[in-house]
């Protein structure tokens, strides 16, 4: 008699981890776990067996969070890159012995820096009170349900009423 066990008991998939994954996930990125980078120990950690622990790396899910983790690091690197970046250039200016360099601000480099550093603000700064505002204009009547000549007469009617 074989045992019938369900091998995704939680629906996992591409995008969402099991709990068990999640787990496993949050210890190996943890610089606070004892088991920081180490992803047998992780897994173990999680409750996976010790022979499926030994295999995690292989995994699918594994290898995207992996590699993903890679890009944000990437990413930040740029955005160092970009906010560090110098906004002032060099250029020549004049002909023969009158040629001179002079050094001039370039505001397309000050204006990648601005959207930078606006884009970082929006996104870790919102529990900093670094949010944009949004406001939304609308001309007052809201066409519910096309077609529709009861509501469309009953809005109508409170339009005409409230004026």
């Amino acid at each position: 008699m074989t045992k019938n066990t369900k091998t995704n008991p939680h629906g996992a998939n591409a995008t969402l981890l099991d709990p068990r994954q999640q787990y496993c996930w949050d210890y190996y990125i943890d610089i606070r776990s004892d088991t920081f980078s180490n992803a047998l120990q992780s897994a173990i950690k999680a409750g996976y067996s010790a022979n499926s622990a030994t295999h995690i790396t292989s995994q699918k899910w594994f290898v995207e969070k992996v590699r993903k983790l890679g890009f944000l690091s990437k990413a930040e690197q740029i955005i160092e890159d970009i906010l560090d970046m110098p906004v002032m250039t060099a250029e020549w200016q004049g002909t023969g012995k009158e040629r001179r360099q002079y050094v001039v601000t370039d505001a397309s480099l000050i204006k990648i820096k601005q959207d930078t550093a606006k884009f970082i603000c929006e996104r870790l700064g919102k529990n900093e009170g670094y949010t944009t505002k949004q406001e939304l204009y609308h001309s007052g009547k809201l066409d519910l349900v096309t077609g529709n000549k009861a509501l469309d007469d009953l809005f109508e009617e409170e339009e005409i009423t409230n004026l």
